[in-house]
Order: structure tokens, then C-alpha cells, then sequence
């Protein structure tokens, strides 16, 4: 097991948010609790070409890293997966040991937490991450 896999397992707790959203709803995000800190990744592709980012915070919600990615001409998976791929490197450079990771993409999210099989274009990026 690689390195990155095993900081995963030991210190990152995931969650995605799926469902549909009437017009009355509101979506709030919430500050980690210490000594948590927070990575939204996400991922956005337009006319096949890729673009990827992650902002890291901590408890009081503010900004540690934020970074954003030009991914090529790549499908949303890959964005995603690669925008997550980056967010735990910088958490791993940075030292940090408790990270609550969110993201939308019920397939990555569940790809890391074993819940699903890792597709053969996710490999490479993914396995060293979940």
C-alpha cells in the first residue's frame, strides 16, 4: 500500500452531497471542528477541455491553499480525480494529519471509500490516493 493511501485511510474523513435542491433550499457549508481541516475539490468540464481546483480551510473557515488546475481536453472523472489528487498531496506537504474532504462527485467519493470499483482511467490518479 503506498504511502498516500495509508495517510488517506488514517486522516481523511469524506462526504459528497447528492440529491436534488428545490428552489427554497440553501446549502451552507460548514467550518471543521479542530482539529479538522476542510478540502472542497471540484472539477468542470467545457467542450472537452478540463479544469480542476481545491481550497483547503481551516476551523475558522479560513483559506490555507487554494489552487486551480488547467486539466487539457480530459472527461469530468478525471477533473474531479485529479483535483482531489492535488488537494491531499498539498495536505500531505503541509503536514496536516485531520482533513475532512467534500466534493460532489458520487463517484469519486465513493471510488475512495471502496465502495465501488476504480475504473481503468481513474487508476493511475486514484490509487494513490485512496
Amino acid at each position: 500500500m503506498s504511502v498516500t493511501n495509508e495517510f488517506f485511510k488514517e486522516n481523511v474523513i469524506c462526504g459528497v452531497r447528492v440529491g436534488t435542491m428545490s428552489s427554497s433550499d440553501t446549502t451552507k457549508w460548514c467550518k471543521p471542528s479542530p482539529p479538522f481541516v476542510k478540502i472542497n475539490f471540484d472539477g468542470s468540464v467545457i467542450n472537452s477541455v478540463a479544469a480542476g481546483g481545491f481550497v483547503l480551510r481551516n476551523e475558522l473557515g479560513n483559506p490555507l491553499i487554494a489552487k486551480a488546475l488547467n486539466l487539457g481536453h480530459n472527461t469530468i472523472e478525471v477533473a474531479e480525480a485529479l483535483a482531489l489528487q492535488e488537494a491531499i498531496c498539498w495536505a500531505k506537504r503541509k503536514n496536516f494529519s485531520h482533513i475532512i474532504v467534500e466534493g460532489d462527485s458520487k463517484v469519486i467519493i465513493d471510488v475512495v471509500q471502496g465502495k465501488c470499483k476504480i475504473s481503468w482511467n481513474l487508476r493511475s490518479i486514484l490509487e494513490d490516493v485512496n
